[in-house]
């Protein structure tokens, strides 16, 4: 692994790998956490479309709902980083981003108890 970090490298099989393990791992941990506080804290999804796929197919839907969700975003980081790597670097450190937000706004959920809602 090289010590540049973000920056697309020709050659590579994708242009920002260590930023897309980045917003796997959110993905991941997104999916996790909403189980939590939905199924211990009883709170709602405040997503309308991933509501819809819970209510419809359970969270076992959830999964490839979320992971369909991260393919869709890799793909457009590495068809615009192809075109303008510069904003293919700021789409994909935006998505790394937007994606600790409803990690962190769980997180302040499960701290301050099941009476308040944030997401």
């Amino acid at each position: 692994m090289s010590g540049d970090l973000t920056s697309g490298k020709a050659g590579r099989s994708v242009l920002y790998p260590d930023l897309y393990c980045w917003y796997v791992l959110f993905a991941t941990l997104d999916i996790i956490i909403t189980t939590i506080v939905l199924d211990y804290y009883g709170m709602i999804e405040a997503n309308v479309i991933a509501a819809g796929v819970i209510e419809r197919f359970g969270f076992v839907g959830l999964v490839p709902f979320k992971f369909a969700t991260v393919a869709l975003v890799l793909a457009i980081c590495e068809y615009v980083g192809r075109v303008r790597p510069r904003m293919g670097l700021r789409v994909a450190q935006a998505a790394v981003g937007c994606s600790c937000v409803p990690i962190v706004a769980a997180a302040l959920q499960m701290l301050s108890g099941p009476e308040v809602v944030l997401i």
